[in-house]
């Protein structure tokens, strides 16, 4: 069971993943289904297909106990949302125009909240009951990135309480 959870953990997390960006060759993505990234994409065959979407912003968590799809990532302004999208296969979209159109339309949306310092609406595309980790590392990031002030801590002490009330696990805020 501890094991079970161990891994449940390891892919809800920003610890383990892979950035498309870092994925040059076919033998980097072989590499990556291998060690149990769902990942479709070369960096050049993501830049053909979506080249409105920066690979380096794109990421796969390690899936070993279930399949994660990609998401985006941007920790400079504390960006994560998930894009719907599984191998080469779009959830939501019909093509791949609607897809991009989409999801540039969230990045602006989410940059507008990071400037506008919206934190609650920031990190509300990734609050679910597992992504407490993915929280942490968001709410460290904007730690990392932003000028103390009072809308941030007015969002990370009630996130904070929140993901340890649902955690067995030690509170421990480090910087990396």
């Amino acid at each position: 069971m501890q094991r079970i959870l161990g891994l449940l953990n390891q892919s809800n997390s920003l610890e383990h993943i892979v950035r498309l960006s870092n994925i040059e060759t076919e033998d980097d993505l072989n590499r990556c289904i291998a060690d149990q990234y769902a990942v479709a994409f070369t960096k050049a065959q993501w830049v053909a297909r979506f080249p409105k979407i920066p690979p380096e912003n794109v990421v796969c968590a390690q899936g070993t106990l279930n399949v994660n799809g990609l998401m985006y990532y941007d920790p400079k302004h504390g960006i994560c949302f998930p894009l719907h999208l599984f191998g080469n296969s779009l959830l939501f979209d019909k093509t791949d125009d609607d897809f991009q159109r989409r999801t540039c339309s969230m990045i602006s949306e989410l940059e507008q909240c990071h400037a506008d310092r919206d934190y609650r609406r920031l990190l509300q595309p990734v609050v679910s009951e597992g992504t407490g980790k993915i929280v942490m590392q968001l709410l460290l990031d904007l730690l990392n990135a932003d000028e103390p002030n009072s809308k941030l801590y007015t969002t990370i002490i009630p996130s904070v309480m929140a993901v340890r009330a649902f955690s067995q696990t030690p509170l421990i805020l480090q910087k990396r």
